[in-house]
């Protein structure tokens, strides 16, 4: 009986040990959105910069910057539904592949449930034409489609780096992975904007797509390492 409880014992901590793996994300290209509300010239220079693997779109790096000054860093992980803020990141970006910023984090657990079971919008995608690369997608209020909440336009265009983006562009993430809608054009996102009671706003500009070259790895106690 003894040997047996001393089996179930190492069994349980060998189980307890493999459970607390690294969780690795490379990614081998990044994308940069210039992003202005109302289009003003004037306005506070925002951008958006999304780390991203070519061939594994569940997994993503969002970085917001304000005035050239992170303020935001957030990696999510849609295959093993968890979220990791970094923490102390308001730093000056010179260089984007320069990921030394990401050395601080908290993971916690990302529920999709509610999301995926809710209706609180409905969705239609219309396109130009199966090769156009201007894609409509229209959001409703009811199921009926007759009141429309907003239209989300945006431009696509071919890429030699990847065919795997929009799961990772930041206004689609939700939505896509919540499974409201899905696209068949696979082309990269270049240019974007919400239409709202006939009013353009949320302008989003590609302003550079590139190749990079590096992973993180995050570790059961929650500390980065890269």
């Amino acid at each position: 009986m003894k040997n047996y409880i001393v089996l179930f014992l190492m069994i349980f901590s060998l189980n307890s040990f493999s459970q607390e793996k690294k969780l690795s994300y490379h990614f081998d290209y990044y994308t940069v959105y210039e992003f202005n509300k109302e289009n003003k010239k004037n306005s506070k220079s925002t951008q958006e910069l999304y780390f991203s693997n070519s061939l594994d779109s569940t997994f993503t790096l969002q970085v917001i910057l304000e005035n050239e000054i992170v303020t935001n860093a957030t990696l999510l992980d849609f295959a093993n539904l968890k979220i990791t803020v970094f923490k102390d990141v308001r730093t000056k970006m010179d260089n984007y592949n320069d990921v030394r910023l990401f050395n601080k984090s908290s993971t916690t657990d990302y529920n999709l449930d509610n999301c995926r079971k809710t209706s609180n919008y409905f969705y239609e995608v219309k396109y130009d034409s199966p090769s156009n690369g201007f894609i409509t997608i229209v959001k409703y209020k009811n199921s009926k489609k007759e009141k429309i909440v907003d239209e989300f336009i945006v431009e696509t265009k071919p890429s030699e780096i990847t065919t795997n983006q929009h799961y990772n562009f930041g206004p689609f993430v939700n939505p896509l992975w919540c499974w409201k809608f899905s696209l068949k054009n696979n082309e990269i996102i270049t240019n974007s904007y919400v239409l709202i009671n006939g009013k353009k706003k949320y302008f989003r500009k590609l302003v550079e797509i590139s190749k990079t070259d590096f992973t993180i790895n995050i570790d059961s106690t929650n500390n980065t390492q890269q």
